[in-house]
């Protein structure tokens, strides 16, 4: 789960009592939860709407006039970081393949965009089918979680 935006006037009084809305990252169900004590502050720095996971994964992109592969680094629900040798433009719109370890056939995403290329591309999912957005978020529940040091 993920803490997310309030929402409306109720959700602000409500922050007063220490009740926050929240976010769960794999049904995207939205709830309210206590959290006595603990006071959250606003972070614009960080404004994902899902935790990405880190892990190592094929990925295959195309779309008008251009195809491409890569290695990918993380990935959420809502989209993937990725290495490429391939020239890709920041807003442009493709189809995605995204083959996790483990997995026998790919998971597609019918549209992604582009949000930004630097030393890696970065994906936001736009469009999957249900049982394409299903088994993502399978592959999420069972990948292994990275440990801080």
């Amino acid at each position: 789960m993920r803490r997310a935006s309030r929402i409306g006037a109720l959700e602000q009084v409500l922050s007063l009592v220490y009740v926050y809305p929240f976010r769960c990252q794999l049904c995207r169900r939205r709830f309210r939860a206590l959290q006595w004590g603990v006071r959250y502050t606003k972070q614009p720095e960080d404004t994902r709407q899902y935790k990405r996971q880190p892990m190592t994964f094929l990925v295959t992109f195309s779309g008008q006039q251009m195809r491409g592969e890569g290695v990918g680094t993380d990935i959420s629900l809502g989209g993937c970081r990725l290495r490429t040798d391939a020239q890709v433009w920041k807003g442009t719109l493709l189809q995605v393949q995204v083959q996790p370890q483990g997995c026998d056939l790919p998971i597609v995403v019918e549209a992604a965009v582009v949000r930004s290329v630097q030393s890696t591309v970065a994906f936001q999912f736009l469009r999957f089918r249900p049982d394409q957005k299903e088994r993502l978020s399978q592959v999420m529940r069972h990948a292994p979680v990275a440990r801080r040091r």
